[in-house]
């Protein structure tokens, strides 16, 4: 798997493609989390549109919920936006997974799915959570 991270403005954007493993999701959140600046990112945006074949299933979805969640409570600036763009069925659903856990353990993120890269750049750079 190969993954590209951009950092702009406050923000970030993973763009991802090939082969995704859970390993490779880990991989990627420490890095994003342990970064110095992490406390003032403001939005992520996982692009998940070129991504050929992935080896995560539900639990994992959930797993990554427990643990973002935890996250969130000491990120505390300002709510974080996190944006997910993929075309790809179960993806989504594993994106919905993810979503309906974190929110049901409290995380304190902004978190929206989009089947359209523009559209989810746009709300992540928004100041509120309309769109």
């Amino acid at each position: 798997m190969s993954y590209d991270i951009i950092n702009k403005n406050h923000g970030i954007t993973i763009n991802f493609s090939g082969i995704l493993s859970k390993s490779d999701l880990d991989e990627v959140n420490h890095k994003i989390i342990t970064a110095p600046d992490f406390e003032n990112t403001q939005y992520i945006i996982w692009d998940a549109s070129r991504i050929d074949s992935f080896n995560i299933d539900d639990h994992d979805a959930t797993k990554f919920s427990a643990m973002d969640s935890v996250t969130s409570k000491h990120n505390s600036k300002r709510p974080l936006k996190l944006a997910f763009f993929s075309t790809d069925d179960r993806i989504n659903e594993l994106i919905d997974i993810y979503i309906e856990n974190t929110v049901a353990m409290g995380n304190k993120w902004l978190i929206k799915s989009f089947n359209n890269l523009s559209i989810a750049k746009e709300w992540a750079l928004l100041d509120d959570d309309s769109l």
